[in-house]
């Protein structure tokens, strides 16, 4: 199948934007460094493949609304600003008091049998309330189309079990190594720089059709 220059630029940005969301800690990284507490090597890599599941399912469901939703200049406005907004949320997210562990409250729990690591790693990813309205404002301010799309929950997918499993086994690996205050304040402010970058990007896209 080919994929033609529109689609391939839609999947760059998306592919940049989420990257950036993914790297915001959060529930989702929470769960996976759970299981890693578990001591399992198995473990994490599930969690991870559960956070991607949910998070391609709520880019489904996000691709099945936008496609119900009338295409005009308002709606593509109107998603643009949902866009920028919840990037903007991130970025000030990042650059306020710095972020603990998010597993620090996760290591009073037992073990969790069997596939329990995917159900909860899908189960937080698919209820996110931010997932779906973000997913669907991208789409509807990119005006994509149902090609496109299904190339970007596919993406999601990738990229959500890519991050969350490496960053289980690098967890497992370096079990107990801190890392230090100045460089997690640095990265998060990198990232929120980029986030509040896209964000005006994505204002600016919106207002300008």
């Amino acid at each position: 199948m080919m994929i033609d220059r529109d689609t391939t630029s839609i999947l760059s940005q998306l592919a940049v934007a989420y990257g950036c969301m993914l790297a915001i800690p959060g529930p989702n990284a929470a769960v996976v460094l759970q299981s890693v507490r578990e001591r399992s090597a198995f473990k994490p890599v599930l969690a991870a493949a559960g956070v991607a599941t949910g998070a391609a399912l709520a880019a489904a469901i996000a691709a099945s609304s936008a496609k119900a939703l009338p295409q005009g200049g308002t709606i593509r406005v109107a998603g643009g600003v949902i866009v920028a907004a919840v990037m903007l949320r991130a970025a000030l997210r990042l650059c306020g008091p710095p972020w603990s562990e998010p597993a620090a409250n996760a290591s009073t729990k037992k073990p969790s049998p069997g596939i329990a690591p995917f159900a909860l790693g899908f189960a937080t990813a698919a209820l996110n309330p931010l997932s779906v309205p973000y997913f669907a404002a991208f789409f509807v301010s990119h005006a994509c189309t149902p090609t496109a799309m299904g190339l970007a929950c596919c993406t999601v997918f990738l990229m959500a079990g890519a991050w969350f499993a490496a960053i289980g086994v690098a967890a497992s690996r370096l079990h107990g190594v801190a890392w230090s205050p100045l460089c997690r304040r640095a990265g998060s402010l990198v990232v929120a720089a980029i986030l509040a970058g896209l964000a005006t990007r994505s204002l600016w896209l919106a207002f300008s059709l």
